[in-house]
């Protein structure tokens, strides 16, 4: 099925690899997942680690321990993002994710 005005010339494939492990120590204190502002081309999968013991809220600058999106232990997500950069955690309790992106 064909898509009026859509025209897709060519994709450009990641060539490099980011990933890392990002922990909220005191809870209802917002993290940044990581400082680094190279682009992205597909964005970014963020796992919390399954030995959390609560809830991570997964969000922008203003995600804190009563809003964002829930991760549970284990429980992932992906967000198509520009850069790493813009996304920020917190926690219920204190807990970890690691995240890969390209």
């Amino acid at each position: 099925m064909a898509l009026s005005g859509v025209s897709i010339n060519s994709i450009t494939m990641p060539s490099t690899v980011l990933m890392g492990k990002t922990a909220v120590a005191t809870p209802g204190t917002r993290v940044q997942l990581d400082s680094s502002t190279a682009p992205l081309k597909s964005g970014v999968t963020i796992k919390a680690v399954v030995t959390n013991t609560d809830k991570i809220l997964v969000g922008d600058n203003i995600v804190d321990s009563t809003n964002g999106y829930r991760l549970g232990p284990a429980e992932t997500i992906f967000l198509e993002i520009a850069t790493l950069a813009t996304v920020y955690i917190d926690a219920i309790a204190a807990g970890s994710v690691t995240y890969i992106a390209s």
